[in-house]
């Protein structure tokens, strides 16, 4: 994955976790082999997965604190970068389940960076047709990690002009939308389902097997 890639060796120097050994030998093995990697990207034919595409090792808590999307803010605050677009008592959703409650799994995402070409102006149900059998659209966790640790390995924002449309929900059920990530961070949004010019739809790849 050359510089797309962020481990266990990145959370350790940017932000001081480290795993104990008996988590460790859970990750050590990356799930996608060197063939899915160097295989033509499904979105973009002329590049391979490794180009598109961000990897990074998903994290459930740090110290003794789920990784939520609101532990996500107290460890990015607003004077440094990568950084959210508000924060509270400005943020809308930081009552919502899923930036309560919801954190990545201990295990490894393969995701790509920019939301699906041509995804965009359509509903969510079209949307979800156009990911192939091997992916799945993001939760918002997921999502807004991947932008995050992208910035954090490369210092450019990924989805700068658009949003990319998740699997989570608000509590009043709209559709949680990420993305629109400029110098003043990413943003944490949430609109019905209906066709936007400006929302995407994000896509990890599947585990292997699942």
């Amino acid at each position: 994955m050359s510089t797309n890639f962020f481990g266990i060796e990145e959370w350790t120097s940017l932000y001081g976790v480290t795993l104990p050994d008996k988590k460790l030998r859970t990750v050590a093995k990356f799930p996608w082999d060197k063939e899915v990697l160097a295989g033509v990207c499904p979105f973009y034919p002329k590049k391979k997965i490794h180009e598109t595409h961000f990897a990074f090792l998903g994290m459930k808590v740090i110290g003794s604190a789920p990784l939520t999307i609101n532990h996500l803010q107290t460890i990015h605050p607003a004077d440094g970068q990568p950084r959210f677009s508000s924060y509270p008592p400005d943020s809308w959703f930081t009552s919502h389940n899923f930036a309560v409650k919801i954190t990545c799994e201990l295990r490894w995402y393969l995701a790509l960076k920019e939301v699906v070409p041509g995804s965009t102006s359509k509903w969510w149900n079209d949307q979800l047709a156009m990911l192939p059998p091997e992916y799945e659209p993001p939760t918002g966790i997921m999502e807004v990690t991947k932008d995050l640790m992208c910035y954090k390995k490369h210092q450019v924002y990924p989805n700068q002009d658009v949003y990319a449309r998740c699997d989570s929900l608000t509590t009043n059920d709209n559709r949680v939308d990420v993305g629109d990530c400029n110098p003043s961070g990413v943003d944490v949004s949430g609109w019905n389902d209906e066709p936007r010019s400006y929302i995407g739809i994000g896509a990890f790849r599947k585990l292997p097997g699942t």
